[in-house]
């Protein structure tokens, strides 16, 4: 506000007041509220045979997952690039079901280390082992993991490594999140392209010596993740896709994961196998039901046709008296003839 000698009135201006309501030895510590380091690092999963680690950290007070190499491993130049191409991999990577990666940091006392999102759940070993799981659920993980696979075949990744260990589902809302890309292959890197994945679910041409890797290696093992859905929520459509998924031969697996489109499929109510036994049932009883009302009106008709006969009276007797015929007077014929 302008005085009337046009000097401006600093008293005058608007002020929220949090500043002024501020006692004068108040220190404001930014760095302290808002931390670049990562801070409370502790150990959430350690590979047994392999090289890496997973730890969990928190930064900007939000929890993260940093997925480095052990300490033994470090320094090893193959295991810090197949890191780094994990990294490559997954930073490409954009999808709701698909572990997000953050970014790729040298921290200290960890070494490299791949910043990835925080999944609040379980794996589906877990639930799996630990759990009844019901067929709604099932075909919702199942669909779920259709549309992550098609993504990552999409952008010409294949995972290599599909099975339950590798498969998150959060707590809340029950999202799918596909992770752990070490042993994935893309058309960009010439890195592992060995034989590699887990026993039970890889396909078996993908452990022969100079084997390339295929989608339909991932489709094989995705086949073998629907099986044990299906066994553990008793859904026969969802073993029955199994089958065509697992198929020894690869060529006569579907070739593509759209092949199979199992979305639509999927996406239909399960009919219980209490009704499929009651529709049996009822099928039996109408044709049943059919042959009674056949043979009762059969012989319905065959009691109108009977009706009026006198028992005693065969069909060889002589007709009944109304079916006479007329007598003839042949002298009267005669006598009409002779004229």
């Amino acid at each position: 506000m302008k005085t009337s000698s046009g000097h401006i009135d600093d008293s005058a201006k608007e002020t929220s007041g949090y500043f002024e309501e501020l006692p004068s030895e108040y220190n404001l510590d930014l760095q302290s509220l808002v931390p670049g380091s990562f801070r409370d690092i502790k150990k959430m999963y350690v590979s047994k045979a392999g090289p890496t680690q997973l730890l969990e950290a928190t930064r900007y007070g939000k929890r993260f997952v940093l997925k480095c190499l052990k300490e033994e491993f470090r320094i090893q130049p193959f295991y810090q690039l197949t890191l780094a191409k994990e990294f490559e991999i997954g930073i490409s990577l954009d999808h709701p079901n698909i572990v997000k990666t953050i970014g790729y940091e040298d921290i200290e006392g960890v070494g490299k280390a791949i910043v990835m999102e925080y999944v609040d759940g379980e794996t589906l070993r877990d639930i799996l082992d630990n759990r009844q799981l019901t067929s709604q659920r099932a075909r919702s993980i199942a669909l779920q993991l259709v549309r992550a696979i098609e993504y990552l075949h999409s952008k010409q990744v294949i995972h290599r490594d599909l099975k339950p260990e590798n498969v998150m589902i959060t707590h809340s809302g029950s999202i799918v999140k596909l992770i752990d890309f070490s042993l994935s292959d893309s058309t960009s890197f010439t890195m592992i392209k060995i034989p590699s994945g887990t026993a039970g679910y890889t396909a078996p041409e993908q452990m022969r010596p100079g084997a390339k890797a295929d989608v339909r290696g991932d489709i094989f093992s995705f086949g073998i993740l629907l099986k044990e859905l299906g066994e553990k929520a008793d859904d026969p459509d969802l073993i029955g896709i199994s089958r065509i998924c697992t198929n020894l031969n690869p060529e006569a697996r579907p070739q593509s994961i759209e092949d199979l489109d199992i979305t639509s499929y999927l996406s239909r109510k399960k009919r219980k196998p209490t009704s499929l036994v009651r529709s049996a049932g009822l099928t039996v009883f109408l044709a049943a039901l059919l042959m009674i009302l056949t043979a009762i009106t059969a012989f319905l008709g065959y009691k109108r046709y009977t009706a009026g006969k006198d028992p005693a009276v065969s069909e060889n007797s002589y007709p009944a008296a109304d079916d006479t015929p007329e007598v003839v007077d042949f002298e009267l014929w005669n006598d009409k003839e002779a004229e």
